[in-house]
């Protein structure tokens, strides 16, 4: 396994682990997807989306978007580099700070 390969198995695990226990609601997933309220909807009844109907609404997992999330990151450490090898490293590193240092 390549270095590039390592780091984005780790982002990968890292998203997946913070994405477990998040649901969403039909709002959220809509504003997440970029989509109507109602297209959420109709793609959970054709099973396109994985959601749970409980106490009046649904519950959507956001760990069946893991894709998305993990480009979602990627793509958001606003760095300026020149591989893609250093792109990830700095997404990384951006990534466990925000996650693990805390402000005193």
């Amino acid at each position: 396994m390549q270095e590039q390969q390592l780091i984005e198995s780790q982002i990968k695990a890292l998203t997946i682990f913070n994405a477990n226990n998040t649901m969403m609601s039909t709002a959220e997933c809509a504003t997440y997807l970029k989509i109507s309220i109602g297209t959420v909807k109709n793609r959970i009844e054709k099973n396109i989306i994985i959601g749970v109907f409980q106490g009046g609404k649904y519950h959507i997992p956001k760990l069946q978007f893991v894709d998305k999330l993990v480009a979602s990151f990627l793509s958001n450490t606003n760095i300026s580099i020149v591989s893609e090898e250093e792109k990830i490293a700095q997404g990384v590193e951006t990534y466990l700070r925000r996650k693990f240092i805390t402000k005193a």
